[in-house]
């Protein structure tokens, strides 16, 4: 063993084996099917059992911290609700995300019962404790998918714990009330600091930065957030350990008067008073939460003259946020945050231990220096193969990139500080403004030029499958465990496995046919997307003005399929470019068997009647205006499709005929109706 290695064993990390039974238990939750969930059950029960009357005492502890983490998911387990049919409800918005043209939000009803609802062009900001009154159609909270790799929404509805969703406009949505107590007086804090940041004479850039780093806001622009992961310092824009501990320093200087006239115990509580509510007022994301609650078993340590293992804190801050919020665990930040911490936690000792045995080992300034550069490159090294597998790229030069950053982050988080400050109580400071300006021109600068430096990895170059990870991993800690020990033979194997994963992961490739399409339910309308060689198209009867929207949707939600096909989406554009007219206005697809009319005019009703009277897919979109029971017996082997992009009274209108007929219809186009290479399925 080396020299001032910290030899941690089990019994000194208590919580290791129980929050390991915890994570497993949710997971089972999450990924099972219900019955595995029951059976799991069962089995950590019995093992609970066995392990007792075997006087197993950590065994013990792991089923029962197993069975602790799925009566968790159980309490937290959305209610069901009745889909497919039109519903007025009300609740309070617990999620706000606003996407600018729309705004995304968590309906709460009470009872468990949670509604995931995308509102289009509502002309006010929604705020977390609103009161609301949506009328809309309910669906299932998992969206079916047509798309290959398409996101289906399901991360989304497991971590917020939806019951069902709903899209609706501007028309069927009403805010009851705003915000009320503390929730009230939290958002007008939190309102009242951003505006006075970007109302301080900042850059429209540099203020929205400094209401991500210090407020977890995102309003910036995409561009910069490509640029910042590029670069490896997306961890700069969302709130961390970093940020917490910063603030705490600063917190610590504020205070140091208070310490030196003998209140540190006040300085302490005041400190853990004024942690707790800045992660209230952030939103209590889990990177921040973990944070705090380490800092709060420091603090509460040094209240009672105990110090506690900085490994045992950081377990107990993933016990508590699982404890309270079981779908967390699913969630990329709570996943890289542990990680980042433990990788820091467990590799920085024994490289330190080296460091002591040099030369310049015991001086401060090496010290301190190397903290500044390995302290990044461990956390980076950690978290790299899950956030290659998370977001598909790996940032080669991130340490060019993290030597400065990690400098210029405290100091644009406490000038930060200063700037809201100064702009709640209307100062001006002009000198500290342009300073602020200039560190974020330096940290963009340096994002820009480390991101396009020749070797880093595009976004599709990282899509493999998620048990890959486990070797990678498995040979990390082989190198960790051979480091620290001294034994050679682990290194090496180790350093085999890693390497040999990361081949096996990059060697990975789909076998995908040269030309195929899809069906594509969106919004505003219903789509085709189209593949030819890397070139993607989006042939959609929604109006013009929504295109754009559409498009930022498929870069969102297509992702995965555009990624794995390594193709660009080129553009979105009107059926009317497909290259077969039908009468005056209207247009039909067809590719093999099927056959797919875009109804768009009552006077081409009857154009295709024969052509289609085999069956397919009559689509009445936005531009019909006839009689709904007149297409019904033209097209009577057909299926009927009433587009989205068709008005909601008049498509409410036209379904009511239609089920008063005893004819049925569908709300979109059905995944079924894509005919494809079956290599791709």
């Amino acid at each position: 063993m080396r020299p001032g290695v910290h030899n941690w064993e089990i019994s000194d990390l208590p919580l290791l084996i129980p929050v390991g039974g915890m994570t497993g238990g949710i997971a089972l939750c999450g990924l099972g099917a219900s019955t595995m969930v029951w059976t799991g059950a069962a089995v950590f029960m019995v093992g609970i059992i066995l392990s007792i009357w075997r006087k197993w005492p950590r065994v013990v502890f792991f089923f029962s911290g197993g069975l602790l983490g799925i009566a968790a998911w159980m309490v937290a387990l959305p209610s069901r609700v009745e889909t497919g049919t039109i519903d007025k409800f009300r609740g309070k918005l617990v999620s706000v995300y606003d996407y600018g043209v729309s705004q995304r939000v968590v309906v709460d009803m009470g009872g468990n019962r949670r509604i995931g609802v995308t509102v289009h062009d509502f002309p006010h900001k929604l705020e977390v404790g609103d009161s609301v009154e949506v009328r809309g159609l309910l669906l299932p909270a998992v969206a079916p998918v047509s798309v290959p790799y398409e996101a289906d929404g399901s991360s989304f509805a497991r971590n917020e714990m939806l019951s069902a969703r709903c899209v609706v406009s501007e028309d069927d949505f009403r805010l009851i009330a705003d915000a009320s107590g503390m929730r009230k007086i939290l958002n007008r804090l939190r309102d009242t600091v951003s505006e006075g940041i970007r109302h301080s004479g900042l850059r429209q850039e540099t203020a929205a930065f400094l209401c991500a780093v210090l407020l977890g806001e995102s309003d910036i622009e995409p561009e910069v957030r490509e640029s910042f992961a590029r670069s490896g310092l997306s961890h700069m824009l969302a709130l961390s350990g970093t940020h917490v501990s910063t603030i705490a320093f600063m917190l610590a200087f504020i205070l140091m008067p208070v310490e030196m006239a003998g209140g540190r115990k006040m300085r302490l509580v005041v400190t853990l008073v004024f942690l707790w509510g800045y992660a209230v007022l952030t939103g209590m994301s889990p990177s921040v939460v973990r944070a705090v609650t380490m800092a709060s078993f420091l603090i509460v340590g040094k209240l009672s003259g105990r110090y506690p293992n900085p490994m045992n804190s950081l377990l107990g801050a993933a016990m508590l946020i699982l404890l309270f919020r079981p779908s967390a665990l699913f969630l990329a930040g709570f996943q890289l945050s542990f990680l980042a911490v433990a990788g820091i936690l467990l590799a920085m000792p024994p490289v330190m231990a080296v460091l002591n045995d040099t030369r310049w080992g015991s001086k401060w300034g090496t010290r301190t220096l190397a903290n500044v550069v390995l302290l990044p490159v461990v956390a980076v090294v950690a978290t790299a193969p899950l956030s290659a597998w998370h977001f598909h790229y790996f940032p080669v030069w991130f340490l060019v990139a993290n030597l400065p950053a990690a400098i210029l982050l405290p100091v644009a988080l406490c000038g930060g500080c200063l700037v809201a400050v100064a702009g709640v109580v209307g100062w001006h400071v002009s000198l500290l403004v342009r300073g602020m300006d200039w560190i974020y021109n330096v940290m963009e600068l340096v994002a820009k030029v480390s991101g396009s430096l020749p070797g880093n990895m595009e976004t599709a170059d990282f899509y493999f499958p998620g048990w890959i990870l486990v070797l990678i991993y498995g040979g990390m800690f082989l190198i960790w465990y051979g480091w620290r020990g001294g034994r050679k033979v682990y290194l090496i194997n180790g350093g085999v496995m890693v390497v040999a994963s990361v081949v096996v992961a990059l060697a990975v490739r789909p076998v995908v046919p040269p030309d195929e399409w899809y069906v594509w339910g969106v919004n505003r309308g219903t789509a085709l997307v189209w593949r030819e060689g890397k070139d993607v198209v989006i042939f959609t009867d929604a109006a013009s003005k929504y295109h754009p929207e559409i498009k930022e949707q498929a870069q969102v939600r297509l992702a995965g399929f555009l990624g794995r096909r390594r193709a660009e989406l080129r553009d979105v554009v009107p059926v009317s470019i497909l290259p077969e007219r039908v009468g005056e206005h209207s247009f039909l697809w067809k590719d093999r068997d099927c056959r797919i009319l875009f109804l768009m005019d009552k006077s081409d009703v009857g154009c295709l009647a024969q052509e289609l009277e085999g069956g397919g897919y009559v689509i009445v979109s936005a531009g019909f205006k006839g009689d709904i029971c007149d297409v019904a017996s033209s097209y009577p082997r057909c299926c009927l499709v009433l587009s989205p992009s068709i008005p909601p009274v008049r498509r409410r209108k036209y379904a009511r005929l239609l089920k008063e007929s005893g004819r049925s219809y569908l709300l979109n186009l059905p995944p079924e109706a894509s005919r494809y290479s079956p290599s791709t399925k």
